[in-house]
């Protein structure tokens, strides 16, 4: 089969055999897998990586071998996500499974889905977040739950409604999965960016539904006070890996509004400078939201089929073989007419 391993010197395609079913458990076949911001820092730190790996965790496909008391029969088809837990930690037993202190990612401790093949033993299909795809799903958007999965997750725990402002900043395909999932509560939303070129990809998904501002050339301190009549925005999300962004986010929230850091910021810069006194006397809730449950991964997959998110506006897919050129292209940030890149192994 065909397999793209992350390298010292970037992604490379290689011929290997398939996996082989020896315990119980699934060989799935690939036909889509997402490329995530975290494929795209691998792939610039390169350099450090322990040991070469099949990335990937975005990922659908269909069952062609399947052995033991599995679920999942030949020719069932199945979205997985990246996470697997332990489920006997202190967060897993609270149910907070994202927090799972002993967790393992498909991609990053496992061999992913930028392969034909993956297989999915029987503690990964356990512990794991593996669920059928809903009929008449493409696998393009099968693949689509996962990355869609995180921003229901902050979503579940910070619910708007119509009489709500959300502002987000950075336009991003994860930026503007919360413009959408906001804008499907009925809130009005602000998405912010400080580059026009992602302002303007983000225009032809968004369409004219939310209001955009350039960070860079406008005062968007102002606008949002514009928008909310002076009050500032109920909820604020850092959807960039941005110091800046973060200590921005604290000047455009209402008192006791809610300030999320979604985006990580750099390993070698992590440290950001906070307003304290505008947390103290404003009384905001400043926290951070990351990963997702499982339940949070079928309600993405449920959003999709019902058209409610629509996958296709965001995604382009390219073959297994493009994935360096993929990957190059979207780190660079430059000239693309796209959000998400799906890669299909057997295109």
């Amino acid at each position: 089969m065909k397999a793209a391993f992350l390298t010292r010197e970037g992604f490379k395609v290689r011929e290997v055999p398939e996996p082989v079913l020896k315990g119980d458990g699934v060989i799935l076949k690939v036909e889509a897998c997402g490329v995530c911001g975290s494929d795209l820092r691998a792939w610039r730190d390169r350099e450090n990586i322990p040991e070469e790996i099949i990335r990937g965790h975005e990922i659908a496909g269909t069952v062609v071998e399947a052995k033991g008391e599995i679920p999942y029969g030949v020719g069932t088809r199945l979205a997985v996500a990246a996470d697997i837990n332990c489920l006997k930690c202190f967060y897993c037993k609270k149910g907070e499974y994202n927090l799972c202190d002993n967790k393992k990612i498909l991609g990053r401790d496992i061999p992913g889905g930028f392969a034909q093949y993956m297989l999915l033993d029987e503690y990964m299909i356990e512990h794991g977040i593996v669920n059928e795809m809903p009929e008449g799903m493409k696998f393009v958007e099968g693949a689509f739950a996962e990355p869609l999965s995180s921003v229901v997750a902050l979503h579940r725990r910070f619910p708007m409604n119509s009489d709500r402002t959300v502002v987000v900043l950075g336009s991003g395909p994860m930026g503007c999965l919360h413009a959408d999932l906001s804008k499907l509560s009925g809130a009005k939303v602000v998405l912010a960016d400080i580059s026009q070129e992602r302002l303007e990809a983000a225009k032809e998904v968004l369409k004219n539904s939310v209001i955009y501002v350039n960070n860079s050339r406008e005062d968007l301190i102002r606008i949002v006070k514009d928008v909310t009549k002076g009050i500032g925005a109920d909820l604020v999300i850092v959807a960039a890996p941005s110091p800046s962004a973060q200590s921005q986010a604290l000047h455009l929230s209402r008192k006791r509004g809610i300030i999320v850091f979604f985006g990580g910021l750099p390993p070698d810069r992590p440290e950001v400078s906070l307003n304290a006194n505008l947390i103290h006397y404003n009384e905001l809730i400043v926290t951070g939201s990351f990963s997702y449950n499982p339940s949070d991964h079928r309600h993405a997959l449920e959003l999709l089929a019902q058209k409610k998110i629509d996958a296709s506006r965001y995604i382009k897919e390219f073959p297994l073989e493009d994935i360096e050129s993929v990957v190059e292209e979207l780190s660079e940030g430059k000239n693309i007419d796209y959000l998400k890149a799906v890669i299909r192994p057997w295109r």
